[in-house]
């Protein structure tokens, strides 16, 4: 059991619970709200404070494991082997990111470089900006969110390390500038990792380091808590790929031909307010026929759902009733956020208007729903889900200098390497706008060797499975419904909705274990 401690009213508190949740189920997180019960392990608090601070320590002398997130009290720099200091004035700047140039990328000057520590080799990214873009000032093709230069979803605090093992460090051009990961292995005691930020990794695949803190690490003389990955036993990389049809659908043919001849299944996120004929309704039909997906993508694709929510109701309900009385044999289970913009009052709403889940995520937009691993979201109960799918190939992000595709393939390599579920898309061509494709045939070659990288990448590791969106959205489902527990020395696995199913794995003890082992 992990316990999980924030102060009343601190918003990253829900945000963090969620994210230990989706990686160690429901059954093994549980909210602390006083002092720590008997024999707990492991903990998380989140802004430790006075009696948060109190209570860390109470965890870390028992021997047990524990994560502080964010700023520091005296106390608890101590705890994690820092000496805690004012946040130096100049850390917006550092997190200033100028908007992406066609064909290149842009990254603020402050960047988060991991050590040689073994931890920090859990991390995908030896090093990470603070912000990118891939395209203006609007998306990050390789999927983390912002790290702001103060706040929540910023940097807490300066300090210095007194003790505790640099982990990662706040690098400005060149220099190191504080700490953000330490280690901090008492002498008579438990181990204290401190991530310099409210709401930690969640929102970047570098979660995997939280992951390993608690399943991996010392396994010989520290407690480990085992964990869900998301890619199923025996299996390199979970795949989906998709189009947000903002407009003209039957364009979509080609690319639609070229992954059907690879057997790959192919997703289609409809805008509903267009015009569409018979062309587009049975490109739509084919679709779910070879083994695809049709989702709704809102009727008007309004800017932040028009800001209200009786009007993104309405546009969800509306769209759904369409896809359905259009596509009467193709179940609309899911929607995909126009523009990936989700507003917090979104989620309940999409709930209530029938939808299971949705997919979204943008490091322009809302933080909130730039996951790490998906299931549940603060706001909307299971059995409602959201994935984080921000990488879009493009024509206008293909790079003019070198691998036109090294972006992407550094993607890849980072949802490969953590067992992430990868997902990516394209637009269909319309006579307003070509996403930076100078033709069909460009962009059905660089999806091709994009494919080609994907597959031949992940079959060291087990190949791929490739799945449609709600293919990966039930997997996302079926893994929240999951319930993990350590009896006796032994991990057992409960996992209703596994069907006829791969076998999930979990992570223990630095062993990749299969559900079918386990007796789930």
């Amino acid at each position: 059991m992990i316990g999980v401690a924030f102060a009343p009213g601190d918003a990253a508190g829900p945000v963090v619970e969620a994210g230990l949740i989706r990686s160690f189920t429901a059954s093994q997180v549980r909210r602390v709200d006083g002092p720590a019960p008997e024999g707990m392990a492991f903990l998380v608090v989140v802004n430790p404070q006075g009696a948060l601070s109190s209570l860390a320590g109470q965890v870390a002398a028992q021997g047990g494991k524990v994560l502080l997130l964010g700023e520091l009290d005296t106390a608890a720099a101590a705890l994690a082997g820092v000496v805690a200091e004012p946040l130096p004035a100049d850390t917006a700047a550092w997190a200033a990111c100028a908007s992406a140039p066609t064909y290149g990328t842009t990254a603020s000057d402050g960047l988060i470089r991991y050590t040689d520590h073994p931890l920090a080799g859990a991390s995908p990214f030896q090093e990470r900006p603070l912000l990118r873009f891939d395209f203006t000032e609007e998306w990050n093709n390789l999927g983390y969110g912002r790290i702001e230069g103060s706040g929540q979803w910023g940097l807490a605090q300066g300090a210095r390390c007194d003790g505790a093992s640099l982990i990662a460090a706040v690098n400005v051009r060149g220099e190191d500038r504080l700490p953000f990961i330490t280690l901090h292995d008492q002498p008579a005691g438990g181990s204290v990792l401190w991530i310099n930020r409210a709401v930690g990794l969640v929102d970047s695949l570098e979660w995997a380091l939280v992951e390993a803190f608690f399943s991996d690490y010392r396994p010989d003389d520290r407690p480990c808590l085992p964990h869900l990955r998301e890619a199923p036993y025996g299996v390199g990389a979970v795949v989906s790929m998709r189009l947000d049809c903002d407009e003209d659908i039957k364009t979509a043919r080609p690319l639609f031909e070229l992954y059907r001849s690879r057997g790959v299944p192919f997703s289609l996120a409809v805008k509903t307010a267009q015009p569409a004929v018979e062309e587009d309704f049975a490109l739509l039909r084919e679709v779910a026929a070879a083994g695809g997906a049709v989702l709704s993508h809102s009727v008007n694709h309004y800017v932040r759902w028009g800001d209200d929510p009786g009007i993104a109701l309405q546009e969800a309900v509306d769209s759904r009733a369409w896809l359905q009385e259009h596509l009467p044999n193709i179940p609309i289970r899911h929607m995909v956020s126009p523009f990936h913009q989700t507003p917090v009052f979104v989620p309940p709403l999409l709930a209530q208007a029938g939808y299971e889940g949705f997919i979204g995520g943008v490091v322009s937009a809302e933080p909130d729903y730039i996951l790490a691993r998906g299931g549940i979201v603060p706001g909307a109960a299971f059995p409602f889900v959201s994935h984080a799918q921000q990488c879009m190939v493009h024509g206008d992000c293909l790079l003019a200098e070198g691998d036109p595709l090294a972006v992407y393939k550094r993607a890849f390599d980072a949802a490969l390497a953590t067992s992430a579920i990868f997902g990516f898309l394209d637009h269909p061509f319309s006579p307003r706008y070509s996403y930076g494709w100078l033709d069909e045939a460009q962009r059905l070659q660089a999806h091709a060797a994009f494919l080609d990288y994907i597959q031949a990448s992940a079959q060291p590791a087990g190949g791929v499975w490739f799945v449609n969106e709600d293919q990966c959205l039930d997997l996302v489902r079926r893994r929240m419904a999951c319930s993990l527990n350590v009896e006796e020395g032994q991990v057992r696995l409960t996992d209703p909705l596994a069907g006829d199913g791969p076998p999930l794995a979990v992570r223990w003890r630095g062993k990749t274990l299969s559900a079918t082992e386990l007796g789930a």
